[in-house]
């Protein structure tokens, strides 16, 4: 299985939550579960019965993905800050949060999303679990941390 694909799908809604939460002028969050291998972005805002700002999709709160990764892809940690999940306030901002999700697919490639803490968000690609990341944005080839 190819790893671009759900490593660009899961850039896409970190940088559709960031746009929503904009337009919205709310918080938009987005969870993480290396133990179902899933994830779920959606707007933290308290409609109808929710509760704001409480990390769980709850009253009528929009769900803008829940995502299920593929059988061989793996997301194998997810750390934001110390904690597995990331939110941008209605400025587009990461909240005072930044952080990874590191997937893998069964060939043993590995990429990772990073969130800025000025809510720039790159994946980079790697091939070990322990190893120099590449930049894969561009396409450039650039040494990362």
């Amino acid at each position: 299985m190819r790893l671009k694909s759900p490593v660009r799908d899961l850039k896409s809604a970190m940088e559709l939550s960031k746009l929503k939460a904009i337009r919205e002028n709310a918080n938009v969050a987005s969870t993480f579960d290396t133990g179902t291998n899933s994830y779920t972005v959606f707007v933290d805002n308290g409609v109808s019965a929710g509760v704001a700002n409480d990390w769980t999709p709850n009253g009528s709160e929009e769900v803008l993905r829940t995502v299920t990764m593929p059988s061989d892809v793996t997301m194998y940690d997810s750390n934001f800050s110390g904690a597995p999940q990331c939110r941008f306030n209605s400025r587009g901002l990461p909240d005072g949060m930044f952080g990874h999700v590191y997937m893998r697919n069964t060939n043993d490639n590995f990429r990772r999303i990073t969130l800025s803490t000025v809510g720039h968000v790159q994946s980079r690609s790697g091939y070990h679990y322990f190893c120099d990341w590449k930049h894969s944005d561009a396409g450039r080839g650039m040494e990362g941390v």
